[in-house]
């Protein structure tokens, strides 16, 4: 089959896609990639090597900003559920980063806003690496794969390196800051007084 000819299996995904329960579905996908990244040992190794001197002036953001932030955050992961629009796919890569980071920073969980207030930005940088990296791996696999993703998006869509366009690749670092708090988010919850389970960086 030609390359760039979409598939009779990636229109016939596309269209089970275009449903509320089919969106939920065809999510789930997406998890693998979330595993893929909390298993390697990438931002550990690039926190503890390459950005392990990276100090800034000390932030603490306040109440207020923290509030605000998680407020936008979860009207930025609902939205793209309820409105179809291409336009607001950008926000599936913001919005749980910016509701849970901060409550994980509230709560005195691991999270790289508590570390900026400390004047340490090496988790952060760490994290934007490692999802910048990772995401031109996953690329580069799922390019050569027999079933693959593809990608439409309104704008420079037809600017790729490997399936995904170049714009999409923006999306990768946040995507780490995203999985990194999910996982203390959900461990948060989770655990208890005796948990000493690991924190990933």
């Amino acid at each position: 089959m030609p390359r760039g000819r979409p598939s009779v299996a990636s229109r016939s995904t596309s269209r089970a896609c275009d449903s509320g329960p089919g969106r939920l579905a065809c999510s789930v996908p997406l998890l693998t990639r979330v595993d893929a990244f909390l298993s390697t040992g990438g931002p550990a190794v690039l926190r503890a090597t390459v950005f392990s001197r990276c100090r800034v002036r000390p932030w603490a953001p306040s109440r207020r900003f923290l509030v605000a932030t998680l407020v936008i955050g979860v009207v930025a992961a609902a939205l793209p559920l309820i409105v179809v629009s291409r336009w607001l796919v950008p926000l599936v890569w913001l919005g749980w980063l910016l509701a849970l980071e901060p409550i994980n920073a509230r709560r005195g969980r691991p999270s790289w806003l508590g570390d900026l207030a400390r004047g340490d930005a090496s988790k952060l940088l760490a994290l934007l690496a490692s999802g910048a990296v990772c995401g031109v791996l996953w690329e580069f696999w799922n390019y050569w794969a027999t079933t693959k993703w593809t990608y439409t998006v309104p704008y420079a869509g037809n600017v790729k390196i490997f399936e995904m366009p170049v714009l999409g690749y923006l999306g990768f670092p946040p995507f780490a800051l995203e999985c990194y708090a999910m996982y203390h988010a959900v461990r948060g919850v989770l655990a208890t007084d005796s948990d000493t389970g690991a924190t990933l960086i």
